[in-house]
C-alpha cells in the first residue's frame, strides 16, 4: 500500500472500488449496446409499417374515389335523363 498524504492507494478499497467501477462501466456500455440494437430495430419496424400503411391508405382512397365517381356519375346520368325525358314529352 502507499500513502500519498490521507490518500491510500492499493488497499482493498481501492481494489474494490476499482471493480465497482469497472462494473458500472460495463453494465452502462452493455447497455448502450442494447439501446442502439433495439433502436435500429424500431427504426426498421416503423419504416416498414409506415410502408404497408401507405399502401392500404392509397387502395382505400382510390376505391372510395371510383366509388364516389361512379355514383356521381350514374346520378347525373339520371338527371340528364330525367330532364331530356321532360323535355320531350312536353313537345
Amino acid at each position: 500500500m502507499k500513502k500519498y498524504k490521507n490518500l491510500t492507494f492499493g488497499g482493498i478499497q481501492q481494489k474494490i472500488f476499482n471493480l465497482v467501477l469497472i462494473m458500472l462501466l460495463l453494465i452502462m456500455a452493455a447497455y448502450s449496446v442494447m439501446i442502439l440494437y433495439q433502436m435500429k430495430n424500431l427504426t426498421g419496424l416503423v419504416t416498414e409499417t409506415n410502408e404497408e400503411q401507405k399502401g392500404a391508405i392509397t387502395a382505400t382512397s382510390r376505391q372510395i374515389m371510383d366509388a364516389v365517381i361512379a355514383q356521381t356519375q350514374t346520378s347525373r346520368t339520371q338527371m340528364q335523363a330525367y330532364i331530356a325525358d321532360n323535355m320531350f314529352s312536353a313537345i
